[in-house]
């Protein structure tokens, strides 16, 4: 959702947002490992670190090369991602550490298939988010605004939209987004470091893609698809076959839907 909403409105992508959610990830971590936080106050503190960290991307890395051509934007987003990379390296140590169970995840079972607390919050989580933020840019005075500048940044700019305001607005919601992910991610894989934002920012990037770049719904729907086709390609033939099942399956949407599953256009966010 977070690559949607910033690809929509500034038709950037973000290659930045990966390494927000290991941010997120390590956040946490410190949250509830070093501070002993509960989860209601780490999901507050990741929120607010990530959303902080992504307006600065904003306002060095983005608005500067406001009329550059996009690659500009582009590259600059993924120099800012290799600088957070080390940054955070450098803040919490590269080496992986084991993320304390906050919820349990593997205490329920359905037809023999076995999961847990985490995951039913994880899948609420996301789909309460999604309809929030649908709402949220349907029917909120600002949520329109950043949808009237997604459609036309001209217009909007005359109609008395501050267009800079609502685009550094984005990134800050879209980077609290990739921070709430680092914290369940963490979550469901039991450990965090903060080197793996690259993995999982391409991987946003690609599920995004097959959703249709500027859909939010589209997103969720990405992110789910990948994973069921990635999970039983996985169980089928291996673990080595992720990258072949997730690029594969990025070829074959463009070639069939080049503006993805629910896509109506490259630079216009919809929900």
């Amino acid at each position: 959702m977070g690559v949607s909403l910033i690809f929509g409105v500034t038709n950037v992508v973000n290659f930045a947002q990966g390494s927000l959610v290991a941010l997120g990830s390590m956040t946490a971590w410190w949250l509830v490992a070093v501070a002993h936080q509960p989860l209601p106050v780490v999901i507050l503190g990741v929120l607010v670190v990530t959303g902080v960290v992504g307006f600065l991307i904003d306002l060095a890395a983005v608005r500067p090369l406001a009329k550059a051509p996009p690659i500009a934007a582009l590259l600059s987003t993924f120099a800012a991602s290799m600088i957070l990379d080390r940054l955070s390296q450098l803040v919490f140590e590269p080496e992986l550490r084991s993320f304390p169970e906050v919820l349990e995840t593997g205490n329920l079972s359905v037809g023999g298939v076995r999961f847990g607390t985490s995951d039913l919050v994880m899948l609420g989580l996301t789909l309460v988010t999604m309809l929030g933020l649908g709402a949220y840019l349907r029917y909120g005075r600002t949520g329109r605004a950043i949808r009237a500048t997604a459609q036309d940044t001209d217009a909007a700019q005359q109609m008395g939209v501050p267009v800079q305001r609502i685009r550094s607005l984005s990134f800050v919601l879209a980077s609290a987004l990739g921070g709430l992910a680092g914290i369940f991610v963490a979550l469901y894989t039991g450990s965090t470091s903060p080197t793996d934002g690259a993995t999982i920012g391409l991987t946003a990037f690609v599920a995004a893609t097959i959703g249709g770049l500027g859909s939010i719904p589209g997103a969720v729907l990405g992110g789910f698809l990948l994973g069921i086709v990635e999970a039983v390609g996985i169980y089928t033939f291996g673990d080595g076959v992720r990258d072949l099942i997730t690029f594969g399956l990025l070829i074959l949407v463009l070639v069939l839907r080049p503006a993805g599953l629910l896509g109506k256009t490259l630079s216009l966010i919809h929900i």
